[in-house]
């Protein structure tokens, strides 16, 4: 639970607010950062964690128009789109960055798709 004891994500989630100040960013970019300065033991809990409910979050998330979601819903949104960035750390690199890519670096998403990109 946040600090006004007022939950930041919807019914049901609670499992993940303890994710959410690291995860849940507004831009694709911002949660590639999250991935890479993250240890793998972070991101495997955070993996294992969101994916649990990822089917039960997608629905929910789809029961809202993309320019018309609650706070609480953007954010759960904002948690299933930095699962796949985590995903790709667990899945495929087997550590937060691609073997030999230094970080920071000079790559840059300069937009993503909105309304979280």
């Amino acid at each position: 639970m946040s600090k006004n004891l007022q939950s930041v994500l919807p019914h049901g989630f609670a499992s993940l607010e303890r994710f959410v100040d690291k995860w849940a960013k507004d831009t694709s970019q911002a949660r590639m950062e999250a991935r890479c300065t993250s240890t793998q033991e972070q991101i495997i809990e955070f993996y294992e964690a969101v994916l649990a409910v990822s089917d039960v979050a997608m629905a929910e998330i789809a029961k809202h128009p993309l320019t018309e979601m609650p706070e609480q819903i953007q954010k759960l949104a904002k948690l299933i789109l930095a699962l796949a960035h985590a995903s790709i750390a667990v899945e495929v690199h087997g550590q937060p960055r691609a073997i030999g890519a230094p970080f920071p670096n000079s790559v840059r998403v300069s937009k993503g798709a909105a309304p979280f990109g």
